[in-house]
């Protein structure tokens, strides 16, 4: 029991970070010597005498211990240096993150406002119509109704065509179609640095550090333009996005390339 209680005691320390380096060092000091006395040919005299040879009691004993104390004392601050330096790029990369959460919290509001805006209109559209339905069956000529119902039925007609019809795109979303034009490139660029991101785009450039509200509205033209089937994602990673023009998308930038000519 005491030859057990003494071999886990000796395991505990030897655990410690203290007695851990000291072990190291203490085998990179004497390496050589244990070797000589492993392998050296002869009796166990010539044996221990290669080994006092090619050892001394400093390199057994006083610079195992110096070591074991120098990289014991110093290894939390090597561990704040590495972490200070490795918090920047963690702490920039979180900061992406969340704002790119950030941007699509906002757009799905902002398109969930949208939708409830326009179902609005539409409820009252259909009651608007519902009363001018009423009011036509109160008309007692029977020409003047079927009159008065046939121009209505064109006006509605034409009202649905228009209202089906997209919106205009925003200024931001025509002027990358007009830079991909000019410089007859099919491609544009979203780049993650950590200085901050890029747009590319023919010979546009823009870095959000320059304007963060001007780039955020060129980011949100890049998804309008997706979302109108001009723009398609072909790749997306760590270190940004990248879109390209489809057959739509070409034409709509020779559209908008001929009319600025």
């Amino acid at each position: 029991m005491i030859i057990k209680d003494v071999v886990e005691a000796t395991k505990i320390r030897l655990r410690s970070p203290y007695f851990g380096y000291a072990a190291l060092a203490f085998i990179g000091f004497n390496w050589k010597a244990f070797f000589l006395l492993s392998f050296t040919a002869g009796t166990a005299v010539d044996r221990l005498a290669a080994f006092d040879g090619a050892t001394s009691l400093a390199r057994l004993a006083i610079y195992p211990l110096l070591v074991g104390i120098f990289v014991a004392s110093s290894s939390e601050w090597m561990k704040l240096v590495f972490n200070w330096i490795s918090s920047y790029p963690a702490r920039r990369i979180s900061e992406l993150d969340l704002t790119s959460e950030h941007l699509r919290l906002m757009k799905t509001a902002e398109l969930e406002k949208a939708r409830s805006t326009l179902m609005e209109a539409r409820e009252a559209e259909l009651l608007r119509r519902a009363k001018q339905d009423e009011a036509l069956s109160e008309i007692s000529d029977e020409d003047t109704k079927r009159r008065v119902a046939a121009q209505l039925s064109d006006y509605r007609r034409d009202a649905d065509e228009k209202s089906n019809q997209p919106p205009p795109l925003p200024s931001p979303a025509i002027e990358i179609l007009k830079h991909l034009s000019e410089s007859k490139s099919d491609e544009v660029r979203v780049i993650n640095y950590l200085e901050g991101d890029t747009i590319i785009a023919g010979k546009f450039e823009l870095t959000s550090g320059s304007s963060p509200r001007l780039f955020t509205t060129y980011i949100e033209a890049i998804k309008t333009l997706e979302k109108r089937g001009h723009l398609v994602k072909r790749g997306q990673g760590r270190s940004g996005a990248v879109y390209t023009l489809t057959s739509t998308g070409w034409e709509q930038a020779d559209q908008i390339g001929a009319a600025s000519t």
